[in-house]
This record gives C-alpha cells, sequence and structure tokens, in this order.
C-alpha cells in the first residue's frame, strides 16, 4: 500500500502542468460563465489544494510506519481536491445555459476519469477521488431542477446523459481494476522465479569460482617459484585464463543482476588516487608485456576522498583500460582522470580512458553500449569477449547520476569518457597500510624484515582439499602455521581450545557455514572476556547482499576468491591492524573492508 501511494505522487507530481493548464482553462470557462469574483475563489480553491499535495509529497517517508499520517492527508487532500472540480462545475450547471451544463458535465466525467487512470493502484486514494465526483455527477439533474432555469426536456436529457457517462466510466474503472489485480498476481507468480534465478546465480558464482580459487592461486604460487621460460609462460597462460573467467563470472552476475534491477551502490569513503591505481596495476604489466605504453595522470584538483561506490568505480576503470589495452598492438594506453565542483559537497569525476588501437566506426558507437554487442561481429571472433562490459559500465554510470560516451575513429584509437557524481568525504587520519596491489615477491619480503602478518598461528576454516592446499602453500612461505578445519563446527570447536592470531573463514561449508561459525566465536569471546580475534572471510559469493551479512556476522574483512597472494595479504593486514572502536567494533570504511 506504501508502495502505491509513493508511486501515485509521482504520478501527479508528473501530471501538475496538464492539471495547471486545465485549472486556467477552467477560471476563463469560470469567468466567462459566472463572474470575476467565483472565478478568483475558485483557483484560490485549487492552489492551495495542489500546494497542500506538493507539500505532504515532500514530507512523505519511505518507511510505511512513518509515512502513515502523510497517507491519511494525502486522501483527505484528495477529498478537497476533488470537491474543489465539484463546486465550479456545479456553478456552472447552475447558470441555466446548455453551453457551461455540457462544459460541467465534461468537467466532471473528464476528472473522474483521471482519478481513475492514476489512482486505482491505491484504493484508499481512488474512492477519495472518485466518490466526490460520481456525487457531483449525479447532482448536476438536482441543481438544474433547483435553479429553475432549464426546461423539463433538458433535464430528462442531462439525466440520460449523467447516467450514459457515469456508467461507462465505473465499468472503465471496473475494467481497469480487473486488469491491475491481475497484473499483481502475474507479478507475484513471477517474483518467486526471479528469486529463484537469483539463487541459482549465487550458488552458480560459489561453485564455480571454488575451483577457480585453486587454478589462480596455485598459478600464482606456481609463478613465484623456479621456472624455465616455457614453464613460465605456460603457468602465465593458465593465470590468464583464470583470470579471464573470474570476470567472466563477475560480468554475468551484474548483468543479471541490472535485468532484475537488483543491482545496488554500496556507498562508503574511499581515497581516489588508491581505489584508481588499484584498477590500473594488473594492467600496467599487461601493457608492458605486449609492448604498450601505459600512463596514468590524476589531476591534484582531484585528489582527496569522496564518499561513492570504490569497487564499481574500479570496474568501470577495470573494464574500460582491459579493452584499451585488448584492441591495441602498438602505441599507448592513456588513463587521465580530473574533477570539477558542483557545489560545496558534490563533485564530478571525469574519467578518460583513451588509446591508439584499432578503432571503431563512429556509426556502431550508436549500439556500443548495449547488452552482447560490440563495434564489429568480426571483434568477437577475433578477440573474444561477450559484448557485457560496456553495457554494465553504462549501468554503473547511470546509477552514479552520470554517463559514458566514446569517440573513435576506425584504425586511429578510441577514447571513453566518463563521468560519474560523488560527494567530497573527510580526509582518513594518518597511519600505515598496505597496498592491495602488493605482490607476492613484496609479501615474502615482510617475513625477513619482520613486518606485517608473519610467523603466526593460523585457523583456517575451509571445506575443498584443494583450497586448503592453495591457502597452504600461500601462508607457509611466509612463516606462518595454518590450523586446518573442514567446516565451522570443527573451526569453533579449535578455537575453543586453543588460541590463533587470525582466522580465515570460508562462507559456504557442510555442518555450519562460515557466517554461523563467525556469529559463534563472536559469542564465545564475549561470554569469556576474550580478545577479539581478527577474522577474514574468504568467499566465493560476490553478491553485495553476501558480503554485507559476513561483516554483520562479526568477520572483519571479506577477501573474495579467487584468492591470489597478494589480495590474501592484504586482507590479513587490513584485519590485524585494524582499529576498533569503544565496543570493540572495527572502526574503518567499509571500502577498506573489502579486498579483492
Amino acid at each position: 500500500m506504501h508502495q502505491a501511494y509513493l508511486e501515485l505522487l509521482g504520478r501527479l507530481r508528473d501530471d501538475l502542468p496538464s492539471r495547471t493548464l486545465a485549472a486556467a482553462g477552467f477560471t476563463g470557462l469560470l469567468l466567462w460563465g459566472i463572474d470575476g469574483i467565483a472565478a478568483v475563489i475558485w483557483l484560490a480553491a485549487f492552489a492551495i489544494n495542489e500546494g497542500l499535495e506538493l507539500l505532504i509529497g515532500m514530507k512523505s517517508s519511505k518507511d510505511p510506519e512513518k509515512g502513515a499520517l502523510n497517507r491519511k492527508l494525502f486522501c483527505a487532500n484528495i477529498v478537497f481536491g476533488a470537491s474543489v472540480w465539484v463546486a465550479g462545475a456545479l456553478a456552472l450547471a447552475s447558470t441555466g445555459e446548455i453551453g457551461p451544463l455540457i462544459i460541467a458535465l465534461a468537467i466532471l466525467i473528464g476528472a473522474l476519469t483521471h482519478v481513475i487512470s492514476t489512482n486505482l493502484s491505491y484504493l484508499t486514494a481512488f474512492l477519495a477521488g472518485a466518490l466526490p465526483l460520481v456525487m457531483g455527477i449525479i447532482s448536476v439533474p438536482a441543481v438544474m431542477i433547483a435553479s429553475h432555469a432549464y426546461e423539463d426536456s433538458a433535464v430528462f436529457q442531462a439525466s440520460v446523459a449523467m447516467v450514459f457517462l457515469l456508467t461507462y466510466s465505473l465499468s472503465a474503472a471496473y475494467q481497469s481494476w480487473q486488469r491491475e489485480t491481475k497484473l499483481a498476481k502475474t507479478l507475484e507468480q513471477v517474483s518467486p522465479a526471479s528469486d529463484a534465478k537469483s539463487q541459482f546465480l549465487a550458488t552458480m558464482s560459489h561453485e564455480i569460482r571454488t575451483p577457480l580459487n585453486g587454478i589462480v592461486g596455485l598459478a600464482e604460487v606456481l609463478n613465484n617459484t623456479q621456472l624455465t621460460t616455457s614453464q613460465q609462460e605456460m603457468v602465465n597462460l593458465v593465470r590468464t585464463s583464470g583470470e579471464t573467467l573470474e570476470r567472466l563470472v563477475s560480468d554475468v552476475l551484474d548483468s543479471a543482476k541490472i535485468e532484475a534491477d537488483k543491482l545496488e551502490l554500496s556507498i562508503a569513503p574511499f581515497d581516489l588516487r588508491e581505489t584508481i591505481e588499484t584498477a590500473a596495476h594488473t594492467f600496467r604489466t599487461r601493457a608492458e608485456e605486449k609492448g604498450v605504453a601505459f600512463n596514468l595522470v590524476i589531476q591534484p584538483e582531484a585528489e582527496g576522498r569522496y564518499l561513492g561506490d570504490a569497487v564499481r568505480i574500479r570496474q568501470i576503470i577495470s573494464n574500460l583500460t582491459s579493452n584499451a589495452i585488448k584492441f591495441t598492438e602498438k602505441g599507448r594506453v592513456d588513463i587521465q582522470v580530473d574533477a570539477l565542483e558542483i557545489d560545496g559537497e558534490s563533485v564530478e569525476l571525469r574519467i578518460q580512458v583513451s588509446d591508439t588501437g584499432i578503432g571503431f566506426d563512429p556509426k556502431a558507437s550508436q549500439h556500443l553500449f548495449s547488452r552482447f554487442e560490440q563495434a564489429d561481429n568480426s571483434i568477437s571472433r577475433r578477440f573474444g569477449g561477450t559484448g557485457l562490459g560496456l553495457s554494465i559500465c553504462k549501468s554503473l554510470c547511470e546509477l552514479m547520476d552520470g554517463s559514458i560516451s566514446a569517440t573513435s575513429q576506425l584504425g586511429s584509437g578510441s577514447r571513453f569518457e566518463v563521468r560519474i557524481q560523488v560527494k567530497s568525504a573527510e580526509p582518513l587520519k594518518a597511519g600505515a597500510r598496505l597496498p592491495s596491489s602488493m605482490s607476492f615477491e613484496e609479501a615474502l619480503a615482510l617475513n625477513d624484515e619482520s613486518v606485517g602478518p608473519t610467523g603466526l598461528r593460523v585457523l583456517v576454516a575451509e571445506d575443498n582439499p584443494i583450497n586448503q592446499k592453495v591457502i597452504t602453500f600461500m601462508l607457509e612461505p611466509m612463516g606462518m602455521t595454518p590450523v586446518m578445519a573442514a567446516n565451522g563446527r570443527e573451526a569453533l570447536a579449535f578455537f575453543k581450545i586453543d588460541s590463533f592470531d587470525l582466522i580465515l573463514m570460508d562462507m559456504m561449508m557442510p555442518e555450519m557455514d562460515g557466517l554461523a561459525a563467525t556469529q559463534a566465536i563472536r559469542a564465545w569471546e564475549k561470554q569469556n572476556n576474550l580478545p577479539r580475534t581478527p577474522i577474514a572471510m574468504l568467499s566465493a559469493n560476490a553478491m553485495s547482499e553476501h558480503v554485507k551479512a559476513a561483516l554483520a556476522a562479526g568477520c572483519d574483512v571479506h577477501i573474495a576468491k579467487p584468492v591470489t597472494p597478494a589480495s590474501l595479504v592484504t586482507g590479513m593486514t587490513e584485519a590485524l591492524f585494524m582499529e576498533h572502536d569503544e565496543n570493540g567494533e572495527p572502526n574503518a570504511d567499509i571500502q577498506s573492508r573489502l579486498i579483492g
């Protein structure tokens, strides 16, 4: 009901210009048919009604409980508004002239039709508007008789016309109500199917990312051992293929969420330079491998911290930069970032990604941002790709009140420009942070320098034997001692009888999942007055609701699978050195708690 009320408010707000135009015309009719005083009084009543409607709309809350009073006031104002039109129409009908009488009936029927077309989805508002109008229409013959200005035949004809028009209008209202009811039932039937689809995608995401974690993780570990040139090349191919598959899974999930209108932003403070450099780090190496120059320029006015979704901003930059490098055989790829202040709080960020690659025909830009579309069908065969990346970028930009555009010349390269709106955030307190783009060599160096998460006892809750090996291969070279638990119940049992410096917790496990195990560990700590042990959730569940659930359960950071040595070290360091508030809860930005 409350949602129907909010939708009705929006429709009436959009319809205000047409109602104002109708009111101006009706005021002229009153001035012509009666006198100036009646016209002024009616226009004033109309203005009061519309003003009250705007005021109620401004005060309306999305919370159904808080909006209960506003809904009552809104319906009362609809009764008042309908009565204003009824009073004006009956005043015209009492003049004794056929012309004003016909206009009065037309106005009342027109107003009733308007109520039927706009208010039917919210039954209370429909009755509030329709009943006064129906009473007004029924009252027209009585007004004609009371005025003693009409012949009996005219009264009879007006009564017949009134019955016909009223019957037709109410019949149309009933048919519309039937269609609305049928549509609502259809949507109720579709909703479970949509939920099942979302659950299927979440499950498939987990099932694909779990073995993918083994492939990418082991490739990263193997890449840092002594290999021959041909072995190094093969490992790089495995790693690149795994990364490509991971991006494809993410794109399919995002596309499904966009289709279901469930894609949401996670707004939190973030550092712009850190966000962009993290996104650009991988692609700089890839460009160098192809012999393509890579340049990143962040203008001084764009530096600083903002409120926005850093993960989605990185996704946009990654998609555009990946395309730029893929389609550029020689030359350069440039990323330039600047900012334009909109007001004291809002800032428009402009991100330009340009290349000297193959380019595309300007005509292709008309469908470039559509799903499963590429500039040329031959491109998908030569370079691969699903054609989802740019459509996802467009949807993300629109969610951020921004836009994306492209200019290109065939054979001369392309330039993509992204404009998004963010708000300025407070500067971050000075403090050491490990870069999220840390290499595995740098992570190993931490062991030699006795800095960061080294020499620790780590409880690892992971049911997949391959992933247990992957985590072990990552932890042991850094001097850490992993203790394996096959599920959340085992992890909880180990935690109760032993002490650990850190816990790595998988989310989906048999017997007891990671969320339940984390909640149980936090409850045990509180019950026994134990210090808070850092917990990092290693999850193949990449959907935002799963990430929020992990943080809400009590974990300190969320590390997305597939896990690399760099993302693992960054996540562990973030969890170990995170500041906490007076209640012992993490005192850190949400974005800094999301790794990978």
